[in-house]
């Protein structure tokens, strides 16, 4: 009977730890499915956007992608006007609902801005059939956008002065941000 006990406590301890969870390994960066140039600071005088997608189909995927790196770069010239139009209220103590209209108009605008001087320089495929797009802009071409919007309000707010507004844009822009990535 002892030894019936000496057995039956023996296999429980056993199985106890089979039930143990396993190691697990570090991290490899391949295994991260995302390519090696997203960390990297993009030039000076460019912006980066990084957008990724996954579908069913290479040419779908690929589109989205490009979609999103050009979507990725909105998202930063929103975040530099939104900082230029911070710093021209407080120079200009115009924080008044003609400002607030100002910003959304321009917001708007940009928002659906085209991009077309946008360039896709790197674009790969990763093992998990996800497509990574990097897509750049130079910084210049930004700024003359960015310009005509703000002068296209002009007419609609005659207290709006564009030349002062761009003053704090090119303040915003000229930090060497990374790349927002955007895939969904």
């Amino acid at each position: 009977m002892r030894m019936i006990l000496i057995l039956s406590v023996s296999l429980l301890a056993m199985n106890g730890c089979k039930s143990a969870p396993p190691q697990t390994a570090p991290v490899e960066a391949e295994n991260l499915n995302v390519p090696d140039w997203i960390s990297l600071p993009p030039p000076e005088d460019e912006l980066w956007g990084i957008g990724a997608a996954f579908a069913a189909k290479d040419y779908e995927a690929m589109l989205v992608a490009e979609t999103r790196a050009k979507a990725s770069i909105v998202q930063r010239l929103r975040l530099y006007l939104d900082g230029a139009f911070d710093g021209y209220n407080r120079r200009a103590d115009a924080e008044n609902r003609a400002v607030d209209a100002l910003i959304e108009d321009a917001a708007f605008k940009l928002d659906n801005m085209l991009l077309k001087e946008a360039v896709v320089d790197k674009r790969q495929q990763t093992p998990n059939k996800t497509w990574w797009y990097r897509v750049s802009y130079k910084k210049a071409d930004a700024r003359t956008a960015v310009f005509q919007i703000l002068d296209s309000e002009i007419e609609q707010y005659p207290e709006f002065n564009p030349n002062r507004a761009i003053v704090f844009f090119d303040e915003q822009s000229a930090k060497n941000d990374a790349p927002i990535v955007t895939s969904e």
